[in-house]
């Protein structure tokens, strides 16, 4: 997570037709990938007993979280 956050500048992830990122290199998938999955294991953004997105009161704070 670290490697995501300290970074300056953003990095521009191109999906391909199943919305799977792809590029720009595998390096910068692995480690979006990482990151979401570090997001997905905290309890605090994504609480444990919540089954569906639509009900998740804290889905706000965690796509905030994700776009900076």
């Amino acid at each position: 997570m670290h490697n995501v956050h300290s970074r300056c500048k953003r990095k521009l992830i191109t999906l391909n037709r199943l919305n799977q990122p792809v590029s720009p290199t595998d390096k910068v998938v692995t480690e979006l990938s990482s990151f979401l999955g570090t997001l997905a294991r905290t309890t605090t953004l994504c609480p444990f007993d919540i089954f569906d997105w639509r009900n998740m009161d804290t889905k706000k704070d965690l796509w905030d979280y994700t776009k900076v």
